[in-house]
């Protein structure tokens, strides 16, 4: 199991958490034959119960115990499968941090004032009919464990619930038993610091709904709930406006939203699927004539993997460790991926065989934990895990839909075999699951950049234009003037040459005119002289 978080983070965070005390808590899970424990989920159990050792040791043995007997909640909790499918379509389920493979579950930026993760849950589609209460507990339980996995060691967790929608036909829907189990884990199992329980929009009906829970409730649980009916702003001195959805009057966007572009992008983290064995029993003799095979039908659509997205497939065998199974040995197990048209896209073939323990220490685990084996508490078996594909990629043009497996032993005994399929995260998608919050802060401040840059540029380049507009207008203008000042002045000139043609034509007349006279006054002068001068001769 991969954590979004080191133990390095977890101690940082929280001194308590010391060698010393995980190594204990290890032995103590080692002894009672529990499953190999990361420790970074000792840690979460420790932190839940305050680093009290004793209380983390319940807390330890009731989580294990509740998820080996309780298989309405705690098995195949694919959300791929079509029966959460269609639970979640009927059910909005919000985390705080769990931004993984949920289809409905995306991650709210920000806790509460106190730094508490908040849960966030309600009906999507109000028809009873469409309800189912074990798939919504199982959903709710998911989400939970998503946000363990990616934030670990939290301050505390909050639960909201809207009940809008919710009418007396969901009562029927509801179980006494799983009412029963669910706030057993609830407070005695679930390893996480529970700080408050906030029910808005109650229904008028809600004291019937607290008559049926009560009972399985602690005094100190039912302390930590808070009902709100009519307006949910009252719910905002426990948690702030800006750490909910619009769709309570939040800050934040909207659930539909938030979840838009994550699911678009990232895979399903994992897939479980069932593998049932066939094979030709023998007439003659005890055994089977055949190699066990299965046909394991991954989806009845087009495609269930992402295309470009590496997956590892492991075969899990939950083997008992019979006589036959001792002396069987290694074993071989082949598998096949094909397309729909039976397209064969890729094979292996494993060896596998049971982990070897001596007989001295079978003998000693089976004299110490024979009270719990008579019981039926205690198995002796063993889970065998077989990676058929380390590295597996969807081909585009031939999806996997159909995987054959086959056993190639006849003496080979099991309980069950299942196929996971896990993704193996790289690049963005590594970041966006193991880091959400950073890889929202780096996404969101990228396109706010952006958008900036754009903006700013479009608003440069339109005052450019507007200046470069402002600029012809003007040179436009001054040609104008230009134009009209030297037709003025070409004008003005020749009008004062008109002017002065004029004005010479007119003296020429006037010259003419008076120079007539003189010339007829010179003559008579001339001729008078001429005339005085005969006389006088």
């Amino acid at each position: 199991m991969k954590f979004g978080y080191t133990i390095d983070d977890s101690r940082k965070e929280y001194p308590e958490i010391t060698d010393e005390l995980l190594k204990s808590l290890q032995k103590w899970a080692d002894d009672r034959e529990l499953p190999k424990i990361p420790e970074e989920q000792l840690a979460l159990f420790a932190h839940s119960c305050y680093f009290d050792l004793a209380a983390t040791k319940r807390c330890m043995h009731a989580y294990y115990k509740m998820r080996a007997t309780i298989p309405e909640f705690f098995n195949d909790r694919d959300p791929r499968r079509e029966y959460l499918q269609h639970s979640l379509k009927a059910l909005y389920a919000l985390t705080q941090s769990s931004l993984i493979n949920l289809t409905e579950f995306v991650a709210l930026p920000k806790p509460d004032r106190n730094g508490s993760r908040i849960i966030f849950h309600r009906l999507a589609d109000s028809r009873p009919s469409q309800y189912k209460f074990n798939d919504g507990i199982k959903l709710l339980l998911m989400s939970i464990d998503a946000s363990l996995y990616t934030e670990g060691c939290s301050p505390g967790y909050v639960f909201l619930f809207d009940m809008q929608g919710v009418g007396l036909g969901h009562l029927t829907k509801l179980s006494i038993s799983s009412i029963r189990w669910f706030f057993e884990y609830l407070q005695e199992a679930m390893p996480v610091r529970l700080k408050a329980i906030h029910i808005v929009n109650a229904v008028w009906f809600m004291d019937k709904v607290l008559a049926l829970i009560r009972p399985f409730m602690k005094g100190e649980l039912y302390e930590m709930l808070h009902i709100y009916t009519g307006d949910v702003s009252n719910i905002y001195s426990h948690i702030p406006p800006e750490c909910l959805p619009k769709d309570l009057n939040g800050e934040l966007d909207y659930v539909a939203n938030l979840h838009a572009f994550y699911y678009a992008y990232m895979p399903s983290m994992s897939y479980v699927r069932p593998v049932n064995m066939n094979f030709k029993s023998c007439n003659e003799e005890k055994g089977i004539c055949s190699f066990p095979q299965a046909q394991v039908q991954l989806t009845k659509k087009q495609q269930l993997l992402m295309v470009g997205q590496p997956y590892k497939l492991n075969l899990h065998l939950e083997m008992p460790e019979s006589p036959a199974n001792k002396e069987l040995g290694m074993f071989m197990v082949c598998a096949q991926l094909r397309s729909r048209d039976g397209f064969l896209v890729d094979h292996t073939c494993r060896s596998a065989m049971l982990h070897y323990r001596s007989t001295l220490l079978h003998t000693l685990t089976t004299l110490t934990f024979s009270p719990m084996m008579i019981f039926g508490n205690v198995e002796e078996k063993q889970d065998v895990i077989l990676e058929l594909f380390s590295n597996f990629e969807e081909d585009q043009n031939h999806p996997v839909t159909i995987i054959f497996i086959e056993v190639q032993s006849r003496h080979i005994e099991f309980y069950s075999a299942n196929l996971m399929i896990n993704a193996h995260l790289s690049g963005l998608r590594y970041w966006m699951f193991y880091w959400p919050i950073l890889s929202a802060i780096v996404g969101i401040g990228t396109i706010l950049f952006f958008i900036t840059l754009v903006c700013t540029l479009s608003y440069l380049h339109l005052e450019n234009e507007e200046n470069v507009d402002e600029d012809c207008a003007f040179y436009d203008k001054s040609e104008i003037e230009d134009d009209n000042e030297l037709k003025t002045n070409n004008d003005y000139e020749e009008k004062e040459d008109e002017e002065k043609k004029d004005e010479e034509k007119n003296g020429e007349k006037e010259k003419s005119i008076i120079g007539g006279p003189s010339y007829i006054q010179d003559l008579s002068t001339s001729t008078t002289e001429s005339s005085s001068s005969d006389v006088i001769e």
